[in-house]
């Protein structure tokens, strides 16, 4: 598969998994590459930035801005926190504090909730909006 720009996309990829829900517990999985429909685009995450688990993911077109790869994931938020935006942190508890000094306002500790009460604590904490953006 390859790109617009001519750059190779593999048909598999390898991603850390989450093998028990709840607990420290992963393994790496070779997985399909998803290909993106009618107005989606498909992102590779930056494995050198913390927190990415997989190395592709399909997004909505309409809310994905690049970021340039010489723009700090701290002068990110900083420009979130520009526009208004309150940054939630969401990972591990152990990552609290880097989650913090890369300009996370509010932290959610992933291993303390499941999918539904992550959710709901981002809007509780989002004051009962929701997420109007998100940065992976």
């Amino acid at each position: 598969m390859a790109a617009e720009d001519g750059v190779e996309i593999p048909k598999r990829y390898k991603a850390a998994v989450y093998d028990d829900p709840g607990k420290i517990s992963t393994k790496i999985e070779t997985l399909d590459t998803p290909e993106p429909g009618p107005g989606e685009v498909l992102l590779k995450l930056d494995e050198d930035r913390p927190g990415t688990f997989q190395q592709y993911v399909v997004s909505q077109a309409d809310y994905v801005t690049p970021i340039p790869d010489s723009l700090k994931s701290e002068d990110a938020a900083l420009a979130s926190h520009g526009m208004a935006m309150r940054v939630i942190g969401i990972d591990h508890g152990s990552k609290e504090k880097l989650v913090r000094d890369c300009g996370a306002e509010h932290f959610i500790d992933v291993t303390k909730h499941d999918d539904k009460s992550i959710a709901e604590e981002v809007v509780k904490t989002a004051g009962g909006l929701g997420a109007s953006a998100v940065i992976v």
